[in-house]
């Protein structure tokens, strides 16, 4: 627009074409086809994060809101010769359900290019019903939540010119007005942990919070609270770590913590990869690396300890001491509570309320 010259919609400005879409699961959608057709660096990290990077991408035909039988699916990814290569499924409030996951991997399965992937688009806090499952009818399910995309179009920027970062830029607005606009306040997971007990030691040594499977909430963080301390300044939130992954395993199963353990690893890995033709990046990803020896450390703690069959199991980051303890106003922290990590940040000195 010429300098001087400004627009608005619906009394929201309006600083690019993208800004002009519906703050709606449909919105968000074209939007992000859209970026991934004009980006190539967008598109590249975005399936590599998925496991369907590869020459043959680079004929990509990208369809929005593509009208079948079985419904009308919200992205597709096509190769040469009609092969499906992914289909997208976005929310902007929770997840898509299994039954409209189930038909569309009917399609995958007939129309598939053979490493075909369904990608569930969702928002926490809850984690979604098919979270735990690897595979619809011989289709790869791959979850991904609009953080994750977020941090992918943030890694695209480095090195674009100008229209495609400016592309880049509106989506990440995009994304964050709308998300906003919804549930996704709860970030930080609070959890009562007690200090005489085995998954204190798991959480400081090893990086791991293993809790009941009925703790469906997928956060980005999780900050434990610390009780049963006979010095009162021990107790309550010390630190938070960054959660990588969430799985259910089940311990007397070999299998299920073999898959959990490289789920994990692959969250890891999505991250560092674009890092490493970086010469700045050498110590993050030292750190990186370094997680799955701990997370492989724990796993085994988990089976040592003969820990409930099943079990959730979340894979953290290094644990990182707030700045102030914060001590805890009630008697428990009720299942499911959490906080925004601004609020955690910003909590008035030494108490919090649950």
């Amino acid at each position: 627009m010429p300098a001087g010259v400004t627009l608005t919609a619906y009394r929201r400005p309006v600083p690019g074409p993208l800004h002009l879409l519906g703050r709606s699961e449909n919105g968000l959608t074209f939007a992000l086809g859209y970026a991934l057709a004009r980006v190539p660096r967008l598109l590249e990290l975005f399936l590599a994060e998925l496991g369907l990077d590869g020459p043959t991408v680079r004929q990509l035909s990208i369809s929005l809101q593509e009208p079948d039988k079985d419904g009308i699916t919200d992205i597709e990814l096509w190769l040469p010769k009609r092969r499906l290569l992914a289909i997208v499924e976005a929310k902007k409030d929770g997840w898509p359900g299994r039954p409209q996951l189930s038909r569309y991997a009917t399609r995958l399965e007939q129309h598939g290019a053979g490493r075909s992937a369904l990608i569930p688009l969702g928002v926490p806090p809850e984690v979604p019903l098919i979270s735990e499952i690897r595979r619809l009818r011989g289709v790869r399910v791959v979850p991904r939540r609009w953080a994750d995309v977020l941090q992918t179009v943030s890694d695209a920027v480095l090195g674009r010119n100008d229209e495609q970062a400016g592309i880049l830029r509106e989506l990440k607005d995009l994304i964050q007005e709308v998300i906003k606009m919804r549930s996704y306040d709860r970030e930080v997971l609070i959890r009562d942990l007690k200090i005489a007990h085995a998954s204190h030691e798991l959480f400081l040594d090893h990086n791991i919070y293993a809790c009941q499977t009925k703790e469906r909430s997928e956060p980005l963080f999780f900050a434990p609270c610390f009780v049963g301390a006979k010095n009162r300044r021990t107790n309550g939130i010390h630190y938070v770590s960054r959660v990588y992954c969430r799985s259910v395993v089940d311990i007397r199963k070999p299998d299920t913590l073999k898959a959990a353990l490289g789920e994990a690893k692959g969250a890891v890995a999505r991250i560092a990869k674009p890092l490493r033709a970086k010469k700045t990046a050498r110590e993050q990803l030292e750190y990186l690396d370094g997680l799955p020896q701990k997370w492989s450390r724990g796993v085994g703690v988990l089976r040592e300890k003969g820990w409930r069959d099943q079990t959730a199991v979340f894979f953290l980051g290094d644990p990182m001491r707030l700045p102030v303890p914060l001590a805890k106003k009630g008697s428990m922290v009720p299942v499911g509570f959490s906080m925004t990590l601004e609020q955690l940040m910003s909590a008035r000195p030494g108490a919090f309320n649950c």
